[in-house]
């Protein structure tokens, strides 16, 4: 009885976990069932205890001994309490690790730089975003939601507590005299304690060593143990050329104010989205080898092409879109965004799904947060 009653109880839950939600079932309805789901067990493994079902009817179960081993009341009351004891743990340790998984919101940078706009700031938040993201064992928030914090009353860790994080990274970048100095924390959303602090200054023209730096740090912070794999793709370096980078940071900062301030019309949309490609080509051209840089204007025209549905579905576009894509692959052959970038392609030019799938689900084992 304990067994079917554990079995059929598994197969509801299943049904409410898949479907309630699609439906819109409320959530305390779910709650509600999974309690009373609990609560029936003791009752049916009390009355399965008390009554027998047989040939004459429901009769109440007479003590007796089959003579067999392992078969007396006795044997039989230990083995379901050891059963249900066993069940019980498993459930309690299941959900107590989920708290292992630690989720990290990565804050917008507040700029403290004199007579410029931050650019600088918003570009290394969506650097760093990126490079937590090839961790495996945390949740990283994505930058659509943490974007909308850049100007807000509430604190870092109210802040975290809205998405979801266990943990909240912030900072500050304050750039003066061919200077970059970055002021970054950690901080848990539970208790509001410091894990981690660690203030930064370089020359401008280290400014992308530097970001691998804070980024290393962080992950370190965040992990007992980082694999080989894990030190070596947050180390990696976009490009070695400092005025091409700021030309990526440039066009990462246009990307994240594109969700703040929303264009108001289709010649607003396409102006913003060349902004971004212009600043990547002049990055590109510094750097021809620049892998990320290739590949954001294939994201870039894939957007504004979007078969048949995007602000610019034309022709022209399309064949822009290609040509991206190809110059990219000729630049950079089988790096992880010019992949990323074919599987784009598939998606938008002409919503070939299966194909871009095979793109993309690779990918993940090498940046499981994307």
């Amino acid at each position: 009885m304990a067994a079917f009653y554990g079995g059929i109880a598994f197969v509801i839950v299943q049904i409410i976990d898949g479907t309630f939600e699609v439906m819109g079932i409320p959530a305390w309805v779910s709650r509600l069932l999974i309690i009373l789901l609990g609560l029936g067990f003791p009752v049916a493994i009390g009355l399965a205890w008390i009554f027998d079902i047989t040939p004459e009817g429901i009769v109440r179960t007479e003590g007796r001994s089959t003579g067999k081993p392992g078969t007396s009341n006795r044997t039989l009351i230990a083995v379901t309490i050891l059963a249900v004891a066993f069940g019980i743990w498993g459930w309690s340790r299941s959900i107590a690790g989920g708290d292992d998984l630690p989720v990290i919101a990565v804050l917008p940078f507040q700029s403290y730089s004199e007579h410029e706009s931050d650019w600088f700031a918003d570009g290394f938040t969506d650097v760093l975003i990126s490079q937590l993201a090839k961790l495996s064992g945390i949740g990283v928030i994505a930058r659509t939601s943490t974007m909308h914090y850049k100007q807000t009353d509430l604190t870092a860790s109210e802040a975290g507590r809205e998405l979801g994080a266990s943990v909240v990274l912030e900072g500050s970048i304050f750039r003066s005299g061919g200077k970059v100095r970055i002021t970054s924390q950690l901080i848990d959303t539970r208790t509001d304690r410091h894990l981690w602090s660690e203030t930064y200054e370089r020359r401008m023209d280290d400014a992308i060593a530097l970001q691998a730096d804070v980024a290393f740090a962080i992950a370190q912070a965040l992990k007992d143990e980082l694999t080989p794999k894990e030190a070596r793709d947050i180390m990696a370096l976009p490009t070695a050329n400092a005025a091409a980078y700021e030309h990526y940071l440039k066009a990462l900062s246009l990307r994240q104010n594109l969700g703040l301030h929303p264009a108001n019309s289709t010649e607003s949309s396409i102006e913003r989205h060349t902004g971004i490609i212009a600043e990547m080509e002049a990055a590109i051209a510094l750097d021809p080898a620049f892998a990320e840089a290739h590949a954001t204007i294939v994201l870039e025209h894939g957007f504004l092409y979007k078969n048949t549905q995007g602000p610019d579905p034309t022709s022209q576009r399309l064949a822009l879109l290609t040509q991206a894509l190809n110059r990219a692959e000729a630049a950079a052959p089988g790096t992880l965004p010019i992949r990323k970038a074919r599987g784009v392609y598939h998606f938008r030019s002409s919503r070939e799904y299966r194909r871009a799938l095979e793109q993309f689900e690779p990918l993940l084992a090498q940046s499981p947060n994307d």
